[in-house]
């Protein structure tokens, strides 16, 4: 990951540590940092807030579509995929 920028507040600390943490290279890693800053860019930029649930909602629909557009190479991993993610 590139360098971080430095932190404002114990709040924004926190959440670069963890940035850091993160291998990027993982999917679900680089769609919950996407959903976060788009939240975030939401409700400063166009004053708009969304209960987590519908964030949470969010992410299960974009996993799904995720596992759906694997359905064409390999039918069968997907189909593992989805059974084990609504599991």
């Amino acid at each position: 990951m590139g360098k971080l920028p430095p932190a404002r507040s114990e709040a924004h600390v926190n959440i670069l540590s963890y940035l850091a943490t993160l291998s990027l290279t993982n999917d679900m890693d680089r769609l919950l940092i996407y959903c976060i800053w788009a939240e975030r860019n939401g409700r400063l930029h166009r004053n708009r807030f969304r209960h987590p649930s519908a964030n949470i909602k969010e992410i299960g629909k974009t996993i799904n579509l995720r596992i759906a557009a694997i359905r064409i190479e390999d039918p069968q991993f997907s189909s593992s995929l989805f059974q084990a993610w609504h599991h």
